[in-house]
């Protein structure tokens, strides 16, 4: 998936992580984003990666949403790369 072509812009997921679109986004801008929309403070800014699929949460639970990886490190066509704060 192309990163300029995602609607993706931004989102918060488990754990404190803040993902913005790294495509569409400089990191001045994520970290702007991440504080207007939590109101926290930046612990640390990462790259990973955003994809649409079907996952199983720490419950046990399938779900098919958008799924944050900071560990991959391959390339796909289905996923894009994030600026990723906390």
């Amino acid at each position: 998936m192309d990163g300029k072509k995602s609607k993706f812009e931004y989102e918060s997921f488990t754990d404190g992580f803040f993902a913005v679109n790294k495509d569409k986004y400089t990191k001045e801008q994520a970290v702007e984003l991440f504080l207007e929309e939590t109101c926290g403070i930046v612990h640390e800014i990462i790259t990973g990666t955003v994809y649409f699929g079907f996952g199983v949460d720490e419950d046990g639970e399938k779900h098919n949403c958008l799924w944050l990886d900071i560990d991959y490190t391959g390339s796909s066509a289905r996923r894009f790369p994030v600026w990723v704060i906390r």
